[in-house]
């Protein structure tokens, strides 16, 4: 399937939220003592885009482009790839420690102490390596959306050498409802106060 990309708008404002996302299981026992279990192992982040303004004169179809792309996507009925500029890219990330008989690595990013998988690659520009040597690699692909999750190396690197990668990415979401609000404010002129979607666990 052909996905699509979430535009680049002028008019996008602040502030832009990013929040991740946990799906914990809480149980009260009849005692009163409380636990709770967290089967995600992996957060799923939510966004909300404020535009300001979305232009719609004979020059700047702003409004048209995003409001276009919503339909497009059938509001949460499609995927979309989202480019976050501070969370896009990757140098020297490791995704792995040879042991003589694995070739396929998942991509991943490391943030801070969290490691996230990263299944929305983009191959132009990506190297590997392998003890800091680069070396050729295959993309692998979700059978799903056919979005880059990993790469399969033609030999398996040699138990202890360290498997790294350069790459960008983008996250794979949906929006969060199938409706969207727009409002025009003046002649021409709209606002997108809440857009509102969030990546997805393959």
């Amino acid at each position: 399937m052909t996905i699509l990309t979430f535009p680049t708008l002028s008019g996008l404002s602040f502030p832009v939220k990013k929040t991740p996302m946990f799906q914990t299981i809480s149980h009260r026992s009849v005692s009163g003592v409380s636990t709770s279990q967290s089967p995600q192992a992996f957060a799923i982040y939510a966004y909300e885009l404020p535009f300001e303004f979305l232009r719609s004169d004979n020059v700047n179809l702003e409004l048209q482009t995003l409001m276009s792309f919503f339909q497009a996507c059938r509001g949460r009925g499609s995927p979309f790839h989202f480019n976050d500029p501070d969370d896009c890219a990757v140098a020297g990330q490791g995704l792995g420690i040879g042991d003589g008989v694995t070739t396929d690595f998942a991509l991943v990013r490391t943030m801070g102490t969290v490691v996230d998988p990263i299944q929305d690659a983009i191959t132009a520009g990506m190297t590997v390596y392998v003890d800091g040597v680069s070396v050729p690699f295959t993309a692998l692909t979700s059978a799903q959306y056919g979005t880059i999750y990993g790469v399969s190396l033609a030999a398996p690197p040699s138990v202890g050498q360290i498997v790294s990668a350069d790459f960008n990415y983008n996250f794979l979401c949906w929006f969060d409802g199938d409706a969207q609000d727009f409002s025009k404010f003046m002649n021409k002129i709209w606002e997108a106060t809440s857009v509102k979607f969030s990546s997805k666990l393959q």
